[in-house]
């Protein structure tokens, strides 16, 4: 039986560890939605940019950026989507954030950088035979996988997974779990008015600001 997925005219955000199905779920979305004026929006090209635009080694974009850039690219993917959020009216994201933290920052911040309509969460979390059978079909065999770090994505995400574990305080986010992003059925509706909730979320503007460093 498939999952049915509401989406509206709006953010789509999806996340989850690497090779569960993103990307490919993100350009399905993208290509069935019936809006106009839409993106698609990934994470490895904004960290392949913020790389390059930095002459730091590509090495980065396998091993991860260390701690001290951390706050830079977050603040880059924040500007991107601000940018984006006044431009385009449905937004598709393709992200990874498997650190439940590093997601909440994202969100907090959303109403912030303009978003003024509904949000739809996606998290992908497979089982870990269905994890395995992605990552063979992407790379051939496991051998050639860091399943050291992939466990961690793996881990770190297993909490954020939790049904609502975002959205039980937000009202303006529908919040998905998917284990299986094939077995979905996609149901785009017109946008519903801009919640209370979300305006109210405004207040948090200096709080959120101060979590970055000057």
């Amino acid at each position: 039986m498939k999952k049915t997925i509401k989406i509206e005219n709006g953010l789509v955000l999806i996340c989850g560890p690497s090779s569960s199905g993103k990307t490919t779920l993100a350009r399905t979305i993208i290509n069935e939605a019936p809006y106009h004026d839409q993106i698609l929006l990934s994470h490895d090209e904004i960290l392949h940019a913020f790389i390059a635009e930095r002459n730091l080694p590509t090495k980065l974009f396998i091993d991860g950026l260390p701690e001290e850039l951390d706050a830079e690219f977050k603040m880059c993917v924040l500007n991107t989507l601000q940018e984006v959020l006044f431009t385009k009216k449905f937004i598709v994201y393709e992200s990874l954030y498997c650190d439940p933290l590093k997601l909440n920052t994202i969100l907090n911040g959303l109403p912030l950088l303009g978003l003024n309509r509904p949000l739809t969460l996606i998290k992908l979390f497979p089982s870990n035979d269905l994890h395995s059978k992605f990552l063979v079909k992407k790379y051939g065999v496991l051998k050639n996988v860091d399943m050291d770090q992939l466990n961690s994505q793996h881990a770190s995400f297993k909490l954020a997974a939790q049904p609502k574990y975002f959205s039980s305080n937000r009202e303006w986010i529908r919040e998905y779990t998917v284990n299986d992003p094939r077995n979905l059925r996609l149901d785009f509706k017109k946008a519903s008015e801009v919640s209370k909730a979300l305006l109210a979320s405004l207040e948090n503007f200096e709080e959120f600001f101060a979590s970055f460093p000057s």
